[in-house]
């Protein structure tokens, strides 16, 4: 248990260490731990934007990273500069707590008409399997391995791939949560929209 705990403060501080010096450097994510440091520390360092699609808004997981606390510091942070928070769900499940959180958010920001924070709930019905990611500031990205949709339990290993300067692959991955954000925009966030992209 110590050697893990040592292995934890290890790697998050490479992590803190590449974000500070805007790191090109492509390194792994092996862990749930690993998860939720690289994803607080995305969050605290976003400036302009934040796009993420995710199988579920996984109460278990989220809960350990203070979700509420963290998305309304980022909004606050990234309304300032005229920056927005896009999340996608695709697992046919929508989020009340992911919705009521948005709706806070953006009426204490005073951004009911031009929302800072926006959710989506979406069903994907592809084919192929749906590789669920983060990019921050056009520049940082966390990409996972393709799981399940649902995210019930906390798994034991979540393999994934993070750059905190990697601005091509972030590109590409922008490019496909425009495309899935384009097809699904719903009149009404509370309702699930279809994603076949």
């Amino acid at each position: 248990m110590a050697d893990c705990k040592l292995n934890d403060y290890r790697y998050n501080a490479m992590v803190d260490q590449y974000i500070k010096d805007d790191s090109p450097v492509v390194f792994g994510n092996f862990t749930a731990s690993h998860a939720s440091h690289i994803i607080t520390r995305f969050l605290e360092s976003a400036q302009m934007s934040v796009a993420v699609l995710s199988g579920s808004f996984a109460d278990a997981f989220y809960d350990g990273l203070a979700i509420e606390i963290l998305l309304e510091q980022t909004a606050r942070r990234l309304s300032a500069n005229n920056g927005q928070i896009r999340i996608i769900t695709a697992s046919g499940a929508s989020s009340n707590r992911l919705i009521e959180l948005c709706n806070r958010i953006n009426t204490a920001l005073q951004r009911k008409e031009n929302p800072v924070i926006q959710y989506i709930p979406a069903r994907y019905t592809g084919t192929n399997p749906l590789k669920h990611f983060m990019v921050v500031d056009a520049k940082r990205y966390r990409l996972e391995e393709p799981h399940s949709l649902n995210g019930t339990q906390i798994p034991e290993y979540v393999k994934a791939e993070v750059c905190c300067n990697g601005r091509k692959k972030a590109s590409e991955l922008l490019e496909s949560f425009e495309a899935i954000w384009t097809a699904i925009a719903p009149s009404s966030a509370t309702q699930v929209q279809t994603a076949n992209v």
